[in-house]
This record gives C-alpha cells, structure tokens and sequence, in this order.
C-alpha cells in the first residue's frame, strides 16, 4: 500500500492552461512506479496507463 504522495511535477504557469492527460512528475526518493496496461505489461513512454508503485 501507498499513502497520499508518490509522484511530484514542478507547476508551471501554463499548466493551468493544460487539458486532458497529466503529467505524474517524478517518483519520491526510494519508491518504484511502473505505468502498465490492462495485462500489466510495461507501456511506452507517453502512453496512459495504470501506475503501480513498489
């Protein structure tokens, strides 16, 4: 299990501006975040997935 942060992205003013995906940043010192699809295979870089956390 996680709690409350496991990512953090730098806001820029234009990213109030942005619309549809977001970007998740960075992952916290001493964690693993893997963004995988539905058969839970690595996606590339830029495609929407589902994020595991290790």
């Amino acid at each position: 299990e996680t709690t409350v942060h496991v990512t953090y992205y730098p806001l820029q003013a234009a990213d109030a501006e942005r619309t549809g995906v977001s970007p998740i940043g960075r992952q916290i010192p001493d964690l693993q975040l893997y963004v995988l699809d539905a058969l839970r295979q690595p996606v590339p870089l830029g495609v929407a997935g589902e994020l595991y956390v290790g």
